[in-house]
This record gives C-alpha cells, sequence and structure tokens, in this order.
C-alpha cells in the first residue's frame, strides 16, 4: 500500500487584530462663502433732461447718459449763448452770420461732444488678454491710449485700449472696428475724399472738403485715402474676379444684389487713353458700362433711358475687362434679363467676347455704335468725292438714310459700285481706302440694325460708354500736361465709380463687416466685456 504524502503549508497564519472602535465623524463646519465682488453702480445724475427720462431707455448705460445729459446741456447753453449774443449785438446786422455760422458751429460742437461721451465708455476694451491671430500668442492689455481723428462733425479724441504680445504684435480694436488703422479718418470721411479726388485734382478736393467740413487736411492726406479706398474696391473685384474665373471647376459668380429694373439688359465697352510717367506712349484703360433699359419709356424721337449704370474700368488686357464686366453683370443680376442688347465701336476685342455674356434663352442684339458709322461714311465720302464737300456730305447722307431704313442690300451695292470705280478712276491709294471700309461693314452687317433698334425703343450710339469713358477717365487722367504712375491712375480711376458702387451695394456697410471680422481675438471666442467703471 502506497504511502501518501501531504504537502505541509509554508506559511504562518497571522492572528487577527481586535477592531479598532468605530468613532463617529464629525460633519465639517461651513466655511462663509467669499462674497463676489460687485461692479460699482453708476449713479443717474439726471433721472429727466428736458423731458426725457433715462427710464425710457433699457440698454443705454449710466454712465454714457450722464456724458450725454452733460453735452447736450453745455451744448445748448453755448447755443443759447451765441443767439442770446445776436440778438443783443444788433439781430438784423447778425442774423446772416448766425445761421450761416453761429448756429452751426454750435450744432457741430454739440455732436462732437456726443461721440465723445459715447466713446469715453466704448474703448474697444475686449477682456485682459486676447490671441494674436497672426501668430497665436497672447496679447495682454496695457492701457488705454488717446488718438484724435476726423468725423464728419469735426475732429474728435478718443482713449482706445491697447493690446501687446511678446510676439512684438500689437492692436487697438476700436481702430479697428471703427476702420481708422490706416487713416486719422472714420470710413465715411475717406469714401468723400476719395469720391472727390477722383473728379478733382488733390488741391481742389482739399478745398471743397474744408469748406462744405469743419475739417482740416492735406494734399497728401487726400492722396493716400484715395488710394486706399481705390485699393479695397480693387481688392474686392479682383478676388470676384478669381472666384468666378481663376479655377474653371469651381467657379462661381455673385449672387445678384437685386432685381434688374428693366428687361434688357445693356453693355457698353470702350477704351480711353492716359499718359503715363516714364511713358512715351498712351496706355489705353478700358471701361464697361452696364444697366438697363424698359422699352416702354420709350418716345417716338428718344430711346428709353439706360437705368441703374454701373461702371467698370480698369487698366487691363481685353480678356480681363471682359472678365470684370461678366462679375458686375451677374451681381447686377443682368442675366435674368430676357434680352442682351450690347453696344460699341468697330473693336475687334468688343465683339470677339460680346457674346459669352448672353446666356442661354436671352435674346443678343448687338448694336455698332451709330456715330462711328456715320464717321466711317464720311470719311468714305471724302475719298470718293475729293475737294466736293458737299457731294461728299450728300452721299453719307445718303447712305446713313439706306441704314436708317434697314436697306442693308441697297447700302453694300452701292459700297461695291464705289469700290468699281474707284479701282478703274481713283487710284490705287483711294480704292484700297474704298476696300477697306467695305470689309469694315460686310464684317459687322449683322451689327447694322438700327431700324430694328429704333422700333423697340433701344439706344443705337454708346454715348454712355463715351460718357462713361470721360466721367472715369479722361477728366481726372488726361488733362493738359498731367503724367500719371500707373498706381496713382488705377487709384482715381477705381475711385470714381463709388458712385454706381453705392447705387448698387453700400461699400462702406461691407467694409465695416469686414472690420467686425477682423478684429483679434473673435474668432477665437472672446465676448465682449465691459469696460471697468471708475468712481471718482
Amino acid at each position: 500500500m502506497g504511502i501518501g504524502i501531504r504537502r505541509i503549508r509554508s506559511f504562518v497564519p497571522q492572528v487577527l487584530a481586535a477592531p479598532e472602535p468605530v468613532v463617529e465623524e464629525t460633519p465639517p463646519v461651513p466655511q462663509p462663502k467669499k462674497a463676489r465682488r460687485k461692479q460699482p453702480t453708476i449713479p443717474i445724475m439726471h433721472e429727466e433732461a428736458l423731458g426725457v427720462r433715462y427710464a425710457d431707455f433699457g440698454h443705454l448705460p449710466p454712465e454714457v447718459w450722464n456724458q450725454l445729459v452733460g453735452a447736450i446741456r453745455d451744448g445748448l447753453r453755448s447755443l443759447c449763448r451765441t443767439v442770446d449774443d445776436a440778438y443783443q449785438a444788433n439781430l438784423e446786422q447778425q442774423l446772416g452770420r448766425l445761421l450761416d455760422q453761429g448756429i452751426p458751429d454750435a450744432v457741430y460742437a454739440l455732436g462732437r461732444d456726443v461721440m465723445q461721451g459715447v466713446l469715453s465708455r466704448e474703448r474697444g476694451y475686449l477682456g485682459s488678454k486676447l490671441v494674436c491671430d497672426a501668430c497665436g500668442d497672447v496679447l495682454g492689455f496695457e492701457g488705454n491710449k488717446p488718438r484724435s481723428f476726423l468725423t464728419r462733425l469735426g475732429e474728435i479724441t478718443a482713449c482706445r485700449s491697447y493690446y501687446v504680445g511678446a510676439c512684438g504684435h500689437s492692436v487697438f480694436p476700436l481702430d479697428t472696428l471703427l476702420g481708422i488703422q490706416e487713416h486719422d479718418a472714420l470710413p465715411a470721411i475717406q469714401e468723400e475724399i476719395a469720391f472727390l479726388a477722383a473728379d478733382l485734382s488733390y488741391g481742389k478736393a482739399v478745398a471743397t472738403v474744408q469748406r462744405l467740413l469743419p475739417i482740416t487736411i492735406s494734399n497728401q492726406t487726400v492722396q493716400r485715402v484715395t488710394a486706399t479706398v481705390a485699393g479695397q474696391i480693387q481688392a474686392e473685384q479682383e478676388a470676384d474676379r478669381k472666384t468666378a474665373f481663376g479655377d474653371p471647376v469651381n467657379a462661381a459668380f455673385p449672387e445678384p444684389v437685386g432685381v434688374p429694373s428693366g428687361p434688357v439688359a445693356v453693355v457698353a465697352v470702350d477704351g480711353g487713353m492716359c499718359r503715363i510717367r516714364d511713358q512715351e506712349d498712351f496706355s489705353e484703360f478700358k471701361v464697361g458700362v452696364l444697366g438697363t433699359i424698359n422699352p416702354s419709356n420709350a418716345t417716338p424721337d428718344q430711346p428709353a433711358p439706360v437705368e441703374g449704370k454701373h461702371y467698370v474700368a480698369h487698366f487691363a488686357d481685353a480678356d480681363t475687362i471682359f472678365e470684370y464686366v461678366n462679375v458686375e453683370y451677374h451681381r447686377l443680376g443682368l442675366h435674368r434679363c430676357s434680352v442682351l442688347h450690347i453696344l460699341g465701336d468697330g473693336a475687334p476685342w468688343i465683339w470677339s467676347r460680346g457674346k459669352e455674356l448672353c446666356h442661354e434663352g436671352q435674346e443678343y442684339i448687338p448694336t455698332l455704335d451709330y456715330y462711328h458709322v456715320a464717321e466711317h461714311l464720311a470719311n468714305l465720302g471724302k475719298v470718293l468725292f475729293g475737294s466736293e464737300a458737299q457731294a461728299a456730305n450728300n452721299w453719307s447722307k445718303a447712305m446713313r438714310a439706306r441704314l436708317d431704313n434697314d436697306e442693308l442690300d441697297s447700302f453694300f451695292t452701292e459700297l461695291q459700285s464705289s469700290l468699281q470705280w474707284a479701282t478703274r478712276q481713283a487710284g490705287k491709294e483711294r480704292a484700297e481706302a474704298v476696300r477697306l471700309e467695305l470689309e469694315y461693314f460686310q464684317d459687322r452687317r449683322a451689327m447694322l440694325n438700327y431700324k430694328q433698334c429704333r422700333e423697340r425703343g433701344l439706344p443705337i450710339g454708346s454715348g454712355m460708354v463715351e460718357g462713361g469713358i470721360r466721367f472715369v477717365g479722361k477728366d481726372r487722367l488726361h488733362r493738359t500736361g498731367m503724367r500719371w504712375h500707373v498706381t496713382g491712375a488705377e487709384a482715381s480711376r477705381s475711385a470714381a465709380p463709388t458712385r454706381a458702387v453705392r447705387e448698387t451695394h453700400s461699400l462702406n456697410a461691407k467694409r465695416r463687416k469686414g472690420r467686425r471680422r477682423s478684429i483679434p481675438g473673435q474668432q477665437h471666442g472672446y465676448k465682449r466685456r465691459r469696460l471697468p467703471t471708475i468712481i471718482s
């Protein structure tokens, strides 16, 4: 029988310790919470002023109310003193000066005090720290710094919150919000300056601004402001052009800003000349004018007027100018019109690209400018009849009559007969001139549709683009003795169409939205914080 072996335990049993007595824990004594520091309350100095009660305005900060009441009180006192002095002196003698200068000056001063009252609180304070959008570093609040700038009521001074970081970047958020980063003037003043400088010399623009507004500016300020405003317009146009034509796969035109006022879209394109420094020859700037026509507004003697004119002008090649025109064509919603009417002279670069504007379903009506045609016929009459001025005049008049009555077969038959006669009897040089004119009209036969246009109330002359060339370019760029740098000419040329820009969309409003988006830290979720109030 086998012997079993039991494994002996290799550990020693531990003796259990006696349980410790249970001690009841006493609940901690609650500590009093630290009271949160309250923002000091701004006392209302006057609950009511001149029948206006503070309680009627639920969002007006008390410190701003106090500033407004104080400014209005002081302004009213000054205004009353001005009127009182006029009565004391002799109102009959002082009335003109009182109305022309005394009262306006007092009102301007009151407006400036009200602005500064608002800005005494609104300093652009966004908290103690911001995130630098350029490098991601932290910008710390460093205090407030004063700055003076121009408004329509004159010059005012504001204290702006200042942020700076170890990265070396700094920012004044209020400057960005108001649009005064580059120039000591609000954007509305900048636009008015650029508006005047587009038509007037810088010196005359300075004189005009200073006569109309209580501000002082220099020629250099006008030049810099015009360049800035024009640069913003150019950048916006170029961005839209690249979006539409830069990437054919992802091309997108801007959304229409409104509904066309008429069923006919009218487009005219032409070029003008400008002298550029360091160049012997003239440089050409190209202009496009876009608008709408309502044929029902035509009269038996006059075509329907072109409404909502919009100008596009650039020192650019033909393809580029038509891309700009195409962008504005869509922005104005002209691609939705049932008819596209294009006017221009005989330049091939216009007609080889003009039809690209036409959309599916649009009727395309190209028309050769009637006055260019009349000029060609007058020159041809001189070639055919030489010194016989009356005969040349009668011949060209008869040829225009054929075009007016849509007698194109008779028109071209006469041109062929003139060429045959010149070839036999007028000599080689005159015959060549007639041949070139015949080819000119043959290549543009489909555009000689003057009777059709008159019957439909459409224009037959490109006067609107000729006027646009003067308006946008020649009246400012092509003056006696003037020679421009390209950048200066571009700035003046770009600033001129601000009239039309305002008719379609507010340039100032678009710039204001862009400024709000560019305030540092806004895309990082920082909320606007109240400026700490100091009670003296």
